[in-house]
Parts: structure tokens; sequence; C-alpha cells
């Protein structure tokens, strides 16, 4: 007798198709299966061989999840009334069909072909934005809208900075390239704060009185922004005399720079060590590491404190996110939320404080834990090599290479993006306005004091 096949569609994208098979036995193990062929007869599935045992199953069910595109989730079809034929054998898998005559697999399979017949069709035919705009509601039509300059842009992101009045928190200000670093140099903080706050379109007489608790030395993404050694130590030394805090930020520690990074660390370590306080204690400066060995290196030093930076602080965060449909509360967790990992963090390197973003959405963070929040941006995503220099002197973001140095581009130009999606290219990173935090800063302001203990502000 001729063995029937499944004939349809094939190789659909796993994230819209997936299958569980449970097996009948005492335990009714499951097991994943890949589905490599659909139709409204059945489907075929594929399993890797792991010996001749594996040429015969006995499945009691199929679990088949088929991705709804409209409502963002899945649709669950459990198979119990199916025939099954073994199909393809070859050295590493053995392929079986699954026939079934269900009605609501029937339902399910005719959506998901109308669908991703839409999708193929909206890939081929348009661009990235288009599509996004048929999926998800994206506003394509507005791609072409871009500001004319920084100081434009500026004005219209900040000009009502509400979130940075009456502040009842540690305010702490990044310094976090070479411009910053001369400026604070050569001016007293009271000036050096009323032109930082100008610069960036802020004109509020109440915010210009404002003077930082804390500075933030160093570039968290770009190592080559890192101060040199001599500026380094008098931007400490100054902002010692001014009474202001100071926490150091490092970026990744690229291999060849790790003896210089443990020098570096050595000789700031010594310095707290020399520096008179009015306590029997020496001084203590915090250390954001965003590299796991100079976590290490930070470790065996007596003066340094280290804090989780962002870098290693991960979370999914894309100001494109509010347009996907579906459940977000899962984002408002990350790693940090569970007490073993902050447990193994101080254990193994002495980390109990930690670097936060304002990132466009609620976070859940436990509020037993030094908490500083960075705002009002928050990063995409970061190149160990920079797509600045590669656009500004190949004209290609791919055309990206290693430097011993770099002439710093980054501080005369910036990628611009479309106005409603409040991004911004700097450095060797992506960022994007958290327009929420701005626009409403009273929830912010509640929780100062409770759940954040710092605020740190970046105005890039």
């Amino acid at each position: 007798m001729k063995k029937r096949r499944i004939k349809g569609i094939q190789m659909i994208p796993y994230g819209l198709l997936a299958g569980v098979m449970t097996e009948d036995s005492i335990e009714e193990r499951q097991r994943e299966v890949r589905l490599t062929e659909i139709s409204s007869e059945g489907f075929r599935i594929r399993l890797c061989r792991r010996g001749k045992a594996e040429e015969n199953i006995y499945p009691k069910a199929f679990k088949i999840c088929f991705y709804q595109m409209d409502q963002a989730e899945y649709r669950e079809i459990e198979i119990r009334h199916f025939q099954i034929e073994a199909g393809e054998l070859t050295e590493f898998y053995q392929a079986y069909d699954i026939f079934t005559v269900q009605e609501d697999y029937k339902e399910a399979f005719q959506k998901l072909c109308v669908e991703y017949s839409r999708y193929i069709s909206l890939k081929l035919e348009q661009d990235d934005a288009h599509l996004a705009q048929e999926m998800t509601g994206y506003p394509a039509q507005e791609e072409e809208e871009h500001f004319k300059n920084e100081t434009e842009q500026n004005k219209a992101w900040f000009q009502n900075a509400e979130i940075f009045r009456n502040l009842p928190a540690e305010l702490a200000v990044e310094l976090d390239h070479p411009k910053l670093y001369e400026q604070y140099l050569t001016r007293p903080i009271e000036r050096f704060m009323k032109e930082y706050w100008q610069q960036h379109g802020i004109k509020d007489a109440r915010i210009l009185g404002r003077q930082p608790d804390r500075l933030y030395l160093g570039n968290q993404f770009c190592p080559h922004l890192f101060p040199k050694e001599e500026q380094f130590f008098a931007l400490l030394e100054k902002a010692d005399k001014e009474r202001i805090e100071v926490t150091v930020a490092f970026s990744f520690i690229r291999e060849d720079r790790l003896a210089q990074t443990e020098q570096l660390l050595t000789r700031l370590d010594e310095w707290c060590e020399q520096q008179e306080t009015s306590g029997a204690e020496k001084k203590r400066l915090e250390v954001v590491v965003n590299d796991w060995g100079l976590a290490h290196l930070v470790k065996r030093t007596e003066h340094l404190i280290p804090c989780l930076g962002t870098l290693l602080n991960k979370r999914k965060k894309d100001p494109r996110m509010s347009y996907k449909m579906g459940d977000k509360t899962l984002l408002e967790q990350n790693n940090l939320n569970a007490g073993f990992y902050r447990t193994y963090l101080e254990e193994s390197f002495g980390i109990s404080c930690y670097e936060w973003e304002s990132c466009g959405y609620t976070q859940e963070i436990s509020q037993k834990i030094q908490n500083h929040l960075h705002v009002p941006f928050y990063q995409t995503n970061t190149s160990s090599y920079c797509t600045l220099c590669a656009v500004l002197e190949h004209g290609e973001r791919g055309k990206q290479r290693e430097r011993q140095e770099c002439p710093a581009p980054c501080l005369e130009h910036s990628f611009f993006y479309p106005k409603h999606l409040y991004m911004k290219g700097k450095y060797n990173s992506l960022f994007a306005l958290d327009k929420h935090l701005l626009d409403e800063p009273e929830q912010l302001k509640r929780e100062l004091g409770i759940k954040w203990n710092r605020l740190v502000v970046n105005l890039l």
C-alpha cells in the first residue's frame, strides 16, 4: 500500500509555528519537535536520531502552537486524534507525517496561511517601515521627519524638563567625554553646571541653581572616551576640593588595555589611601564595572566600591517596543530580580549597588538595595568598533575596524533618527530618550529616595 505524504507549506519560521510531542509512557514525557511542513491534512515533524530506538516513537498527543499576529500571542491546538506514517530516514534524523481531521486544527491552519501569505507579500513588496506599519501600526509616514541640528533637537526635548526640579534624592551628572572634562577643569562648578544646562536647551533658573552632589567621570560605552591619566587625577582633585563625590565609570576593557587598566586601578586605590577624611576610615570611591574582568580587578583593591554597570545590567529596551502588541509585563523584571543572583554578585565581586536606566516602561526592582537611575536616555546597543567612525571615513556602517587611538569625531557628529522615535546615535552607541519620563515626572519623584537612591543625569 502506497504511503500518504504531507504536501503543504515548508519550513515556516519557528517563531510562527512550534510543536510539542507527548510520549505515551508512564511519565508522559514531552519533547519539542521541529515542524518542517504543514497542510490542512496534518504536519511533518523531524526528530534527531540517537540510535535504532529512535526509529519507533509512541506519541500520545501533539500540541501545535500557531502564532496569531493580530493578537501577538500563540493559539495552542492539542492533537489527540491522528495517524502517523514514518517518512524520510537519514543518518541524522527521522521524519514522520502526522495526519489529523480535527476541525480546530484546520481552522488554525487556514488562518496561518492567510497571515503568512500577507507577511511574505509585505516583505517582498515593501520596505521595513511599511512592513512594520501593516503589522503593528508603526507610523511609516513619519520616517522622513528629522531635526535639522542638535540645537533644535535639544530645544524640542528639554525645554520643559520638569524632571530636574526639586529632586528629593542625590543628584549626579555624568562627564563622559573630553569636552566636558576640559570645561569642568577650567570653570567653577556653578558656572560649569549653568553652561551645561543651557547648552542642552534648559534655561529654567530653578534648574540652573542646583549643583550636583556627585560626578560620574568616564564613559560606560566607549573605552576611547575615558580621560587621560593626568587629566583624570586632575578631575578627581578638583571634585574633592569642591566637596563633590565621584563615581568612576569604565566601559568594557579591551585585552590590550588590561595591564594599563590594572595599573590605573592600583593608582586610584593609592590615591584614596592618601586622602584625608574627617573620620578614621579612608576615602572610598565607586567604580562602575561593565566588564567581568574589570570586576575581578576591582575586587582586589581596598578602597574601590564596584557598581554593576549598564552593559552588564541587561534588559530588553527599544523605543519601537511601544508599537508591539501583547503583554509587556514580563519586561518589568530582569536577572537582578533573582535574589540568588544578587547574592552571587556580592559574594563573588563585592557588588551590592546597581546602575539602571529609565527605559520607557516600569521596572520592578528590589527597594532594599542601592539603585542609581540614569536619565533621560537609555542605551539600546553598543558596538566595540565604532559605526560613526566607519560612516565618516568610508560612508558605510559595515566598514568598522579596531582602533588603538580615536580622534573622537563623536564630539562634533552624531546620528539623527526620525523625530517620533526620540533616538540619537552618539559615541559607539545608540540611545533613546524616555519621553514619558520628561512628560510625566511626578511618578519618578515619588519613587526617588524609596526605589531609587540616586538620579544620574546625562543629556548627551
